[in-house]
């Protein structure tokens, strides 16, 4: 009897079984790849997002600095004359006990950003009359502040700032009080002063309250209204800082 030989037959597989076994094992090879690549892009992500909160209100508060310090922090003092000075008022005329702005304007002259003390401790707002040249009121003694405020300032950039007259004049103890008696109408002058520069002079007029205040009347501290900028070149003349080591203080 002819005796065969089954194991090498039962050891074989048909064709379709191995490929199905491979199709089994690249499909499990590419989930497991897939899982890996989406595991690594789901820690990076992870990691960014903690990052991001971690220097969220670092980013914010270096933001918030750099609009102080986006201006060069080592730009040099600025050099005598480069800043401008000028003095302005908010209206050429104002009724009698009726509050008027003061306003500062100081602008960079130079070629080059410089940077100056603009803090309200630095700055002095003085009103006179224009003819007699007495004074009426002082900032440094009717509002003070201890204000420090070094900034830069761009080439041609210009700042203001305003302070608010209540219309008073200072006793005359030279002292302020709620209490203090209106100036009377005339013609008056204001001088600011930074870092003890005298800067360029405004002119106003004080009208009698309920009066129209296109004119000023003859009955007030001064009777020429300031019209004029020959006016405004001669109250500059009569009034000439006198430097000393404090600073300039002007002619009363």
């Amino acid at each position: 009897m002819e005796h065969r030989d089954y194991r090498d037959q039962q050891g074989q597989l048909p064709p379709e079984i191995y490929r199905r076994r491979r199709m089994v094992a690249i499909a499990v090879i590419v989930v497991v790849l897939i899982l890996i690549v989406w595991g690594v892009v789901k820690a990076v992500n992870k990691g960014g997002d903690k990052n991001s909160s971690a220097t969220g209100p670092s980013t914010v508060t270096v933001s918030s600095t750099a609009m102080v310090t986006e201006k060069p922090s080592n730009a040099p003092e600025c050099a005598s004359g480069a800043l401008k000075i000028e003095a302005q008022v908010g209206r050429p005329n104002v009724a009698q006990g009726n509050n008027l702005p003061l306003i500062m304007k100081i602008t960079n002259t130079s070629k080059k950003a410089c940077k100056a003390e603009l803090g309200a401790a630095h700055q002095r707002y003085e009103i006179y009359t224009m003819k007699a040249n007495r004074p009426v009121w002082k900032s440094e003694i009717c509002y003070t502040s201890a204000e420090n405020r070094k900034e830069v300032l761009e080439p041609g950039e210009t700042r203001r700032f305003t302070v608010n007259w209540e219309g008073t004049r200072q006793n005359a103890d030279g002292n302020c009080s709620a209490q203090a008696a209106p100036v009377g109408p005339g013609a008056y002058k204001l001088f600011t002063l930074l870092n003890a520069q005298l800067g360029e002079p405004a002119t106003f007029n004080v009208v009698p309250a309920g009066e129209d205040d296109t004119a000023v009347t003859e009955n007030g501290d001064d009777t020429t209204a300031p019209s004029t900028s020959a006016t405004t070149k001669k109250s500059t003349q009569k009034r000439t800082p006198q430097k000393t080591s404090s600073g300039s203080q002007p002619a009363q």
